[in-house]
């Protein structure tokens, strides 16, 4: 990214030319004409659009007259009041009222009748729109039905932004609103315009918000932009749809710009025409050299996923904008790959090798000890050294290089180091054992992330980023619960007798359940706080995905637990199957809900492809190991966990006592095998 900071013409729409002495030759040698400073100015798009709203007759003096208005609920009521006692009549011009900020519509809202009915007996009397509660947000009411090329829009929203229907939208307080209602004029100066220089296409798992964050850590600190009008231009604009320039614009706000318009093209027009407002739409392009007032220039390959990594970091080191200012490749950190492999590989060969030798409680202990130094080390790789991803990664990679060390020396694992023949035998059988497991768990890995590649490529990117902060949640579910499963599966193998061994699976299994569906009511009750404690403000929407995922987290943990089963069966080919059956499921139910419901059609496919693996594997597994689950226990449960979550989504009055009581009928029905299950887990350590 780079910034031109004393003005710069963009020519031809792809040559950026510094403003200079010489910059006026050099422009009339690439367009073959002669053109003025003061010429080259007035062919920018913003410049166009302010002159025709101008009334002043003096473009450095602006009065601007919008050609529509709009507020939402929070801020109209006070809005109109003050005008109404100034005199106000009727709406001079189109004045939307959006009923969406202060309403269940929005996250965290209550639904305000007085003001609700307030709005819509001022529309009736001064001629204003009306959009009643739970229809439309007012930015995507304001791009679908207001906004139009060439258009001026004022809002009582910071984010008032729908440069990319090619109109200039401002987001002010009421006062300014109350003057345009009794037809006064928006006066300002001149505002300064930035070109936005966008080259490249932004890489796969990079959002909207991904660029934007780019943008704003560039020029916010040095006031590059503030209270100047951002105007994106260049050939990387077309590689982007519709959805994913709004959510770059939409945050130009966080940049302190005055607004923002960008070129307009065929999707833009394709827009208006899904909209059925094809008259709507105006081309708008800069000139063949248009100087503006400075340009930051993106390419868009360089940018990074900083919000919404759906893999691995090391991911994201494919393109990394290295120091030199060109795109780097994996070829580059290949060091540090190799590295990772190898100490991660290390550290996961030690610590399997100690819960075989029975060391339950060093494994455990272990666990914990590497998640603390991971954690102490991202803070001194990221925020003191400031390292980024690399220090991420460098951080994973020196927690499982410590462990190993200290599991070695501690265990003395040095005395099961042997060097010998090979039994090829025993390799066969390993193959014939661990082959199955290669595609079992990639399909494990499309059944965790396939919901956020549809989502990325079905809805949006941000719809994306979103869900996938959300399935923290489930993910820290599983997480915990591992622990317990973890420790017994290495005791279900010492069991002698087949008896013994349905009998001590039948009897971690239920305890087991019952310590995860705990964890899962309790994530249930807390998704609120948690998407709080993950997520950015315009983020919080998250928290509705994670009831579902919670459960679906639950059920993910017993078909885990199942799988044991066939592990120790050496049953491999016949979990392969089971998983295979559960992804078919998911990739079908994404591609079904997904279109339909967004990201609550995604967690609803995760939840019944998990509900499908665990009971495909609890009634397959009874060939060979028939697992006694209590059922009325467990339906009762999920029947609990069911109520909780539809109580949580529709939060009625005192909604968070129902929470408490119902994770507390959750804790009740199941304390007795929890309790069973801490003791019997410290008894084996």
């Amino acid at each position: 990214m780079k910034l031109y900071e004393n003005g710069a013409y963009l020519v031809n729409g792809r040559d950026v030319v510094i403003n200079s002495p010489e910059a006026a030759s050099a422009v009339n040698a690439k367009t073959g004409k002669t053109v003025t400073p003061e010429d080259a100015k007035k062919q920018t798009i913003a410049y166009g659009i302010l002159k025709n709203h101008n009334t002043s007759g003096n473009m450095e003096k602006l009065q601007i007259k919008f050609d529509k208005l709009t507020s939402h609920d929070i801020t109209f009521v006070g809005i109109i009041q003050t005008a109404r006692a100034s005199g106000l009549e009727k709406f001079p011009i189109p004045y939307v009222l959006t009923n969406c900020h202060n309403s269940l519509c929005a996250v965290g809202g209550t639904i305000n009748e007085d003001d609700h009915m307030f709005g819509l007996t001022c529309a009736k009397k001064y001629g204003g729109i009306y959009v009643p509660p739970h229809q439309a947000v007012i930015h995507q009411f304001a791009r679908e039905m207001l906004a139009g090329g060439g258009k001026m829009i004022l809002g009582s929203d910071s984010h008032t932004r729908y440069g990319t229907q090619g109109s200039i939208s401002i987001g002010e307080g009421g006062p300014e609103l109350a003057k345009a209602m009794l037809g006064k004029y928006y006066e300002i100066e001149y505002p300064g315009v930035i070109a936005v220089f966008l080259t490249g296409k932004p890489k796969p798992w990079v959002g909207p918000m991904d660029v934007a964050l780019s943008i704003i850590g560039k020029v916010f600190k040095n006031n590059f932009v503030k209270n100047k009008i951002l105007e994106f231009v260049g050939p990387g604009v077309s590689s982007m749809s519709m959805d994913f320039r709004n959510g770059i614009d939409t945050m130009t706000t966080e940049s302190a710009c005055l607004s923002s318009v960008w070129a307009t093209d065929d999707k833009v027009k394709e827009y208006f025409e899904i909209h059925k407002r094809p008259n709507d739409f105006k081309r708008m392009q800069q000139g063949d050299a248009a100087l503006y007032d400075g340009i930051v220039e993106i390419n868009l390959d360089t940018i990074v996923p900083m919000i919404a990594l759906p893999f691995h970091p090391l991911l994201s080191l494919i393109h990394y904008n290295t120091s030199a200012g060109v795109t780097g490749s994996l070829l580059e950190y290949q060091w540090i790959i190799y590295l990772y492999v190898l100490t991660s590989c290390t550290q996961n060969v030690c610590s399997q090798f100690i819960r075989a030798l029975g060391h339950v409680r060093l494994y455990a202990i272990d666990g914990i000890f590497r998640t603390f130094v991971t954690i102490m080390l991202n803070i001194l790789y990221l925020k003191v050294f400031r390292w980024n991803i690399l220090g991420y990664v460098f951080s994973i990679i020196c927690s499982d290089a410590l462990s190993t060390v200290c599991l070695f020396i501690i265990s003395g694992l040095w005395k099961y180091v042997k060097f010998k023949r090979l039994d090829t035998h025993l390799w066969r059988g390993m193959l014939a054992y661990s082959l199955p497991l290669v595609p079992d768990a990639i399909l494990v890995y499309i059944i965790g992330f396939s919901d956020q590649v549809f989502l990325a490529s079905m809805q949006d990117t941000a719809v994306s980023a979103i869900y996938s902060i959300a399935y923290r949640v489930p993910t820290l579910i599983a997480l915990v619960a591992s622990i317990f499963v973890d420790a017994w599966q290495i005791s279900m193998v010492n069991n002698n007798t087949k008896e013994e061994q349905i009998t001590f699976f039948s009897n971690v299994g239920n305890t087991y359940s019952s310590i995860v569906f705990i964890i899962a009511s309790g994530g249930v009750m807390f998704a609120k706080l948690a998407m709080t404690v993950l997520a950015v403000p315009s983020y919080y929407i998250g928290w509705t995905f994670i009831p579902i995922l919670a459960i679906g987290a639950g059920f993910n943990c017993l078909s885990s637990f199942q799988k044991s089963v066939y592990l120790l069966e050496k049953k491999t080919v016949a979990s392969f199957l089971s998983t295979a059956f559960s992804a078919v499921i998911n990739i079908g139910l994404n591609a079904l809900l997904i279109p339909r419901m967004g990201g609550t059609g995604a967690a609803l496919a995760t939840l019944i492809s998990y509900v499908a693996l665990f009971l495909y594997r609890a009634i397959d597994s009874r060939r060979f190991m028939p697992v006694r689950w209590k059922v009325p226990r467990l339906a009762l449960t999920v029947i609990l966990l069911t109520a909780q979550s539809m109580l949580m989504l529709l939060e009625p009055p005192l909604w968070l006592v129902w929470q408490i009581a119902l994770f507390g009928a959750v804790a009740a029905l199941n304390s007795r095998e929890m309790l069973l299950s801490v003791k019997k887990l410290l008894h084996r350590a």
